[in-house]
């Protein structure tokens, strides 16, 4: 800066030398009111617009001009800029003194706060801060970590400086003045003397502030002390609560920062609405305890640098000590194993049955046994709804005689209850059960008989016959309420003999105590000594799949022992409507009708021609049918069907028209007609035996029949024959080449089937008897000359196969029987041999059981070429089971086994490609 700046005034007179006054418009001869350094950097003067402006006032200690707070440093406002900067005002260099502290990178001039260190390099004399040069200025300024004043209030910053020491760490307690900006030329020059505290607490008491007590704000929304005083938002609301009167402080710290309040300040009366602490405490209402709430709070949270009353009270949660009272209700029951109770008391036993790791939590009186082993803490010591072991709830039972508890308070303990049953008059101390040998006098009082097991059994109920709706087998349609009912009995050796309840289930054991309670018809289950409980349920099918299902009921007495469960049988069905109606011929029903829908279902008109359709809800169309003599009728309007209503159609069928079907049956050899033959619509009943001429007629209606010509001793001659004008239609008859044994065993270890054949001609018969295996394989052939009247033997050897089939010819004409003898000596059977077959076989009775029955079918193919045979097995409803099929070659043998079915027995209708015959064993299962 040019000296005329501060020397010469407008005339540039230089003799003698003069002054720019203070004003900085005039000058003088004398010096008395010369500009100083505040003149040019406080306010912009005339002509020295480029001086760097600092703050007015000028503030660098506890007042404006006084130095000497901790030294002799400066006496007067210019004496403290000479501190500093020395009287620089004829130098090129003005920072003077700090000069020097330009050589720490982070310091510039005027730079930000956030990044100088210019503080530091002059009060932190630490190996750490390579750039500390207070030691340049004399004297040697105060340091912040060593105290080198000697004089009282002096405080380590030490563990200020955790987070580094820019500038802007010391802003935090000696705040700057004024509305300036952040730099280091305004703080350095305006700054307060240092004062902690205030209402921002998180600003220098968070992870990461420059306070010397630190802690995790964040955290504290996540402990027991979460939103305290409304603290949502404002976390410092919370630190005002325990740490102050709850307001935020106007300066400085709260009177009681340093001790602030403890648990039972607000948690023994309920104060600033905490919530009241009643039980588990040293003064607890009921249960008292020797430990402090932060023995057990301070589980819940990792060691902290303070005391564990700091650690609970910032951080603490119930997680480790909650739920501590069971508050999931008790089964109905409550529990038949000591697992499922052990795992209910869980809460409990954390502290009473943890050893080792209870000692963490007060060293609390160690309860190994709930009385019984099935037992629950709650049974006897919640007496409300408590949530929490401090509830004013908990408490000890009101009383502890044993007799007591189970009369009187047997419901509000759910203990056995022994009112009515002859040992409510005696007492608890004989040899059943056992008390610690410190306690006779029938009283439940001491730990000692809290871990002992007092439970005793005796014999299981008894549960009687089942029934649903009044019987043990029911039928339903899906969606209606079953009606359960049957009785309990307790009939016991001992003196306790007495009914506690009962539950049902379907299909699938739940686990006792699991299935769905019954009530007692009475209203309480109380019979005792054997009386029978009456006991009732329902069910509602709504949820039940269409099916048959079993529906079980067992019984409980008062010492949680079960009956064996006793059953009935449920069927749900579809719900349904009905279509129901008359089949007729004008005003005539025609019985034996068949309606069928276009779902398949079907049914029969009876002797009236009515029907009737149980269907599902749904749109069916209804074809129905009498063959041979009716048209069919498939042109009914549609039928909507809904649940538990009924339709009304009546169907009209109208008769084909008839036709005489005639012609004559004659013998093939000698081209003679055969009397007494049968010719059979193989389907239906019509038939006609021939005359003596073998001629034969009958009406027939319209139609396409299998028609069949038989006579004895000759094969069966089947064709088919479409009637639609008169016909005629003759038959030829081969004689029979022999007769036909469907079934003898080869086995010889099970059964014997010895042929008989007796010859009834007039004089003595060539007989011959082929024996084949089941693939139509010829095994042996056996002769024999039988004599009039006569009868031979002919047994079957060991063949390739368990069994077979045989066919017998003769010179003569022959009968023949097979015995099936069982080699156990008891029962067999007998069949005759057969002449002629058919294609169509009806079987009346087969079995299904599997377990008292075995009837094979044993189909034999008595023509020249393989017969396709399919054997269709229905139920006693007429319900298809199964159909077996088989190719079976010429004079062999199939069998066809029933499988299990739904009933007992059923029939079987058998058909064939080719005339076949066919015998059913029924052989008995005993042994």
């Amino acid at each position: 800066m040019d000296c005329t700046k501060c020397h010469l005034n407008t005339n540039k007179n230089i003799h003698p030398v003069q002054y720019l006054e203070q004003g900085g418009t005039t000058f003088a001869t004398t010096k008395t009111n010369a500009v100083n350094c505040t003149n040019c950097h406080q306010t912009t003067l005339p002509g020295f617009g480029n001086a760097p402006i600092i703050p007015d006032p000028l503030k660098h200690s506890a007042s404006l001009s006084n130095g000497t707070l901790w030294g002799t440093f400066w006496t007067s406002e210019s004496g403290s800029c000479f501190y500093c900067h020395s009287d620089t005002r004829h130098n090129t260099t003005a920072l003077g003194r700090i000069n020097n502290l330009l050589l720490d990178p982070s310091n510039t001039r005027n730079g930000a706060i956030a990044n100088t260190q210019w503080c530091s390099d002059c009060h932190y004399s630490d190996a750490v801060n390579t750039n500390y040069r207070g030691n340049q200025l004399s004297p040697v300024p105060p340091t912040i970590t060593v105290n080198n004043t000697g004089v009282s209030g002096w405080v380590d910053h030490t563990g200020y400086l955790t987070t580094g020491y820019k500038d802007n760490v010391c802003e935090t307690c000696h705040s700057q003045m004024g509305t300036y900006s952040k730099t280091s030329l305004n703080y350095s020059h305006s700054l307060n003397v240092g004062a902690a505290g205030g209402a921002n607490c998180i600003a220098c008491h968070d992870v990461g502030g420059s306070a010397p007590k630190l802690i995790n704000a964040a955290s504290i929304q996540s402990g027991i002390h979460k939103n305290l005083n409304g603290a949502t938002t404002d976390i410092n609301k919370a630190c005002y609560a325990c740490h102050g009167d709850g307001t935020p402080p106007a300066s400085g710290h709260p009177a009681n920062y340093k001790n602030p309040k403890a648990c039972t300040d607000c948690h023994t009366d309920g104060n600033f609405t905490a919530p009241a602490i009643l039980n588990h405490k040293p003064a607890g209402i009921n249960i008292k305890t020797s430990a402090y709430c932060s023995t057990c709070h301070n589980n819940s949270v990792n060691n902290f640098a303070y005391t564990i009353n700091a650690s609970v009270s910032h951080y603490g949660n119930t997680s480790l000590v909650k739920p501590t009272v069971n508050q999931t209700p008790l089964p109905k029951y409550g529990f038949f194993t000591n697992a499922e109770a052990s795992a209910y008391n869980g809460p409990c036993n954390n502290c009473h049955n943890n050893y080792p790791l209870n000692l963490s939590y007060g060293n609390a009186t160690t309860i190994t046994s709930a009385h019984t082993s099935t037992g629950a803490c709650n049974q006897c010591h919640v007496n409300g709804n408590a949530d929490n072991l401090h509830n004013g709830s908990l408490a000890m039972p009101v009383t502890f005689k044993c007799k007591n508890c189970h009369t009187i308070y047997a419901d509000l303990y759910k203990a056995p209850n022994l009112t009515g049953t002859r040992h409510s008059t005696y007492d608890c101390t004989t040899n059943c059960h056992t008390f610690p040998l410190s306690n006779v006098n029938d009283s439940f009082d001491t730990l000692n008989e809290h871990n002992s097991v007092m439970s005793v059994n005796g014999n299981p109920p008894t549960t009687d016959i089942v029934y649903l709706n009044g019987v043990t087998t029911l039928s339903i349609p899906k969606g209606r309420i079953v009606t359960i009912t049957s009785r309990i009995s307790d009939k016991s050796n001992g003196l306790a003999s007495r009914v506690r309840g009962a539950e049902y289930y379907n299909d699938s054991d739940p686990g006792i105590g699991n299935g769905i309670s019954m009530a007692a018809v009475d209203g309480q289950y109380d019979a005792v000594d054997g009386v029978w409980e009456n006991i009732i349920g329902t069910i509602d099918t709504s949820s039940m799949t269409v099916r048959t299902h079993t529906v079980y009921v067992r019984g409980m007495d008062i010492g949680k022992q079960w009956s064996a469960p006793v059953s009935a049988t449920l069927t749900v069905t579809q719900p349904a409507g009905f279509i129901n109606g008359t089949v007729k011929e004008g005003l005539n029903g025609i019985p034996g009708a068949t309606v069928t829908t276009n779902t398949g279902n079907s049914t029969g008109t009876d002797n009236s021609g009515f029907y009737s359709l149980s269907l599902p809800s749904g749109t069916y169309t209804l074809t129905a049918s009498k063959d041979p003599e009716f048209n069919a009728n498939n042109t009914i309007p549609p039928v909507t069907v809904t649940v538990d209503a009924t339709k009304i159609q009546d169907i009209v069928l109208t008769r084909k028209s008839v036709y005489a079907l005639s012609g004559r049956v004659t013998n093939a050899t000698s081209g003679l007609g055969i009397n007494g033959a049968l010719v059979k619509l193989d389907a239906y009943p019509q038939y006609n035996a021939t005359t003596l001429s073998g001629d034969y007629s009958m009406n027939v209606p319209a139609g396409t029949y299998q028609v069949s010509a038989s006579a004895s001793g000759y094969a069966t001659n089947v064709t088919t024959v479409a009637v639609n004008s008169n016909k005629n239609q003759d038959f030829t008859l081969t004689p029979s080449s022999g007769i036909f044994i469907p079934w003898i065993a080869y086995s010889q270890t099970d059964w014997y089937t010895p042929i008989q054949v007796q010859n009834i001609g007039a004089s003595a018969s060539d007989v011959s008897v082929s024996m084949y295996d089941q693939n139509g394989n010829l095994v042996v052939t056996q002769t024999a000359t039988i004599q009039p009247n006569t009868a031979s033997v002919f047994w079957p050897p060991v063949g390739s196969t368990a069994g077979g089939s045989a066919v017998i010819t003769s010179t003569q004409n022959v009968v023949a029987v097979v015995n099936e003898m069982p080699k156990n000596n008891l029962d067999g059977m007998s069949y005759s041999g057969f002449t002629q077959g058919s294609t169509k076989v009806y079987i009346p009775w087969i079995a299904y059981s599997q377990t008292d029955w075995y009837t094979p079918i044993q189909v034999q193919n008595i023509d020249s070429a393989p017969a396709d045979v399919s054997v269709a097995m229905y139920d006693q409803t007429g319900n298809l089971v199964a159909t077996q099929a088989a190719t079976i070659q010429p004079k062999t043998a199939s069998v066809f086994w029933p499988p299990a079915g739904p009933t007992a027995g059923g029939s079987a209708v058998i058909t064939s490609t080719r005339n076949v015959i066919a015998i059913v064993n029924d052989m008995g299962k005993i042994t």
